[in-house]
């Protein structure tokens, strides 16, 4: 009968593992032991298998055993201040981010009864996701911000992480790239001197990724300029993000 699991620690890895996805299981750069990559560098999974209180994966196991969809689920205490900044959660609230889903896209249901375990899990308060958020089980797409707290951000590389962003120096994800204002709030409150905000694609303490995504896009697509995505370091902000996110004491974001 198919099932929903959370997976936590070194378990976290199988849902990336060739071996263990269905053949409908579709594509992800992230996925090793499949026809389109045999390996990756197993390094890439740390940050996930040494965050078992902040990271786990919801996975959807079909009838053959094997997984057939995945999201990636966050939480940790909010580093902003909502007395500072309009923000939903609560300064040191606990916040639940559910990360974009990858498997077999043809089948709604999966990535609905992925949603559902995890509502029936976290579901007492909001939870995030990528475009918006749900609240009461209503999913609301509106602009939302948060920094994340976690345990352990001492790796060398990262996983394929989409849409956030990573502090070193807070051990902190973010939803969003912080202007200046921000950044120097944070200094004064968590008494550092220098705090910045890269894309968390692959991030590297020693490089930007850039050569990681040429590499990736001669391996796999072609070499027709016009198809190569080459992804800066920290130069993927979206500019609405910016706009109209007004602060109560900051001007601008």
């Amino acid at each position: 009968m198919p099932k929903v699991i959370e997976l936590k620690g070194k378990d976290i890895i199988d849902a990336y593992n060739g071996d263990q996805l269905s053949r409908n299981f579709g594509f992800s750069c992230a996925n090793f032991n499949c026809d389109y990559q045999e390996t990756v560098d197993m390094n890439l999974f740390d940050i996930f298998v040494e965050n078992p209180n902040n990271i786990s994966c919801f996975v959807y196991i079909n009838n053959d055993g094997k997984i057939e969809g995945r999201r990636m689920f966050y939480k940790g205490k909010q580093l902003l201040d909502d007395k500072i900044f309009p923000i939903l959660t609560k300064f040191k609230d606990e916040i639940h981010y559910l990360y974009g889903f990858y498997g077999n896209s043809d089948d709604y249901f999966i990535n609905r009864s992925i949603i559902r375990k995890v509502m029936e899990t976290y579901g007492n308060g909001i939870i995030y996701m990528d475009h918006g958020y749900i609240d009461n089980r209503q999913f609301k797409r509106d602009r939302v911000y948060w920094i994340m707290e976690i345990e352990n951000m001492d790796f060398d590389e990262f996983p394929s992480i989409d849409y956030l962003f990573v502090s070193p120096e807070l051990s902190a994800f973010s939803s969003f790239n912080p202007s200046k204002n921000v950044k120097q709030w944070l200094k004064d409150v968590y008494d550092e001197d220098d705090i910045e905000f890269h894309s968390a694609y692959r991030f590297s303490k020693s490089s930007s990724g850039i050569d990681f995504m040429k590499h990736w896009n001669q391996k796999f697509f072609t070499d027709d300029e016009d198809n190569e995505y080459v992804q800066e370091d920290d130069d993927i902000q979206e500019e609405d993000i910016q706009e109209g996110f007004k602060l109560k004491k900051f001007k601008d974001l």
